[in-house]
């Protein structure tokens, strides 16, 4: 997958992280920046897997599995998302 030019690489601290979203343009908007930093993506892994959530790179261990972070970064730019206008018909 490094041929399609993914960072598959490991980011020790979320900042890290998210610079390097912001570097390479999977984030462009503010909004999903401060979506970014408000949550943290360890929260929703299994136990033991915690110190991987700073890797964008996808994470899987049997049935579980999660997307690389920039992926999500993607999607929800493209998604053009506004304060107030998401409802049941969304998606």
């Amino acid at each position: 997958m490094s041929g399609w030019g993914f960072p598959w690489i490991g980011h020790k601290e979320s900042n890290s992280l998210i610079r390097s979203l912001l570097d390479k343009g999977h984030i462009k908007s503010d909004k999903v920046e401060e979506a970014f930093r408000s949550v943290q993506r360890s929260a929703f892994l299994p136990p033991g897997l915690g110190k991987r959530g700073q890797e964008d790179s996808p994470i899987k261990q049997g049935i579980y599995h999660q997307s690389a972070p920039h992926m999500y970064a993607t999607v929800i730019e493209a998604l053009e998302f506004e304060a107030g206008k998401i409802d049941d018909n969304t998606l």
